[in-house]
């Protein structure tokens, strides 16, 4: 689980998500066999917020990256022995960057994704994250070496985005390699090509874009044209209670968009027109121009709010109320 601040932030980068006010919580199930011999929470974080101005408005950079509130290279590494396996979960805590990390010669096979258990359990070379999402793995432990377990940006390593992870008897320089490639998609880990048993009984189109420097030099942000900044009220849509709703999202911009709703769970129904099915998530990332469908349940009357994660986004018009009546 991922508790962070909700406080609108705006410009300033103090408060909010920017600043450390967040935790992570790891719930253990209840039957667990424990077919690992490590257990690794990677908690990702960058500090030293700082605006950089765009064509498009402003941006948010960082000056320091950490792993587990550390920089590359000034903590404990992660001790490993060949033949080992070991499970790693890994938070992106960041308030707005996407993280694609690697560990070097070894390979990733996803066991969850936001805590819900995949359906199929595949192999990746690497782990993407967006803002709030969160990813447990098991890793085969039989590269023997000192490796640096970090992001796959040079600059982003420099910046302090890794750890060391360290076999038994290696001593020297950690050693970085590119991986071969850094594909990561939700189709891998979802029953791709089937649809769920139920049926969707409402659907609803959402398109997210932007709208240049509008807002005291930030971009403004829209779902379907609308954003709260001019009518903080007006629900986009209704949809009734008990029935289950399709959303349509469609990312219009030329940047991902990590969405989530408060309270309902992301059924994933499609992505990139491929029908998907068995895999729910908390947060879903949208990649510029893709389309996903999720399938959400509207159990109870009340608002319902899609909303961006990033504080970038969401306090400058991404949001989309819906009525549940």
């Amino acid at each position: 689980m991922y508790w962070h601040s909700d406080v609108i932030a705006g410009g300033d980068l103090q408060s909010g998500q920017y600043s450390g006010r967040m935790r992570a919580v790891l719930v253990e199930p209840e039957r667990d066999p424990g077919r690992f011999d490590r257990e690794w929470l990677l908690v990702l974080k960058e500090f030293e917020p700082h605006l950089r101005r765009t064509p498009s408005g402003f941006q948010v950079g960082y000056r320091i990256g950490t792993v587990n509130g550390r920089m590359l290279g000034h903590a404990e590494p992660l001790r490993a022995r060949f033949g080992e396996r070991a499970l790693v979960h890994v938070l992106n805590a960041s308030a707005t960057q996407t993280r694609c990390i690697a560990l070097p010669g070894h390979r990733f096979m996803v066991q969850s994704l936001d805590g819900q258990t995949v359906p199929t359990r595949a192999e990746t070379s690497v782990l993407r994250l967006g803002p709030g999402e969160r990813v447990s793995a098991l890793v085969e432990l039989n590269r023997p070496g000192k490796w640096i377990l970090g992001d796959v940006s040079e600059r982003e390593r420099e910046r302090g985005m890794g750890v060391v992870v360290e076999y038994a008897g290696r001593r020297g320089a950690p050693e970085w390699g590119a991986p071969a490639t850094d594909s990561f998609s939700y189709g891998q880990f979802g029953r791709v090509g089937r649809r769920a048993n139920h049926w969707e009984q409402e659907s609803i189109d959402l398109v997210f874009a932007r709208h240049g420097d509008a807002e005291r030099g930030f971009a403004r942000w829209s779902v379907n044209g609308s954003t709260l900044l001019q009518s903080p009220s007006a629900p986009l849509a209704q949809i009734r209670v008990g029935r289950r709703c399709r959303f349509r999202l469609h990312n219009a911009s030329d940047e991902p968009h990590t969405v989530h709703c408060p309270q309902q769970r992301l059924e994933l129904a499609a992505t990139g027109g491929r029908p998907v099915s068995g895999l729910a998530k908390d947060v879903l990332q949208l990649e510029p121009g893709q389309r996903i469908d999720v399938v959400v349940a509207a159990l109870t009357p009340g608002p319902l709010l899609l909303r961006s994660v990033s504080p970038l986004q969401r306090d400058f018009g991404l949001l989309a109320p819906i009525a549940c009546v």
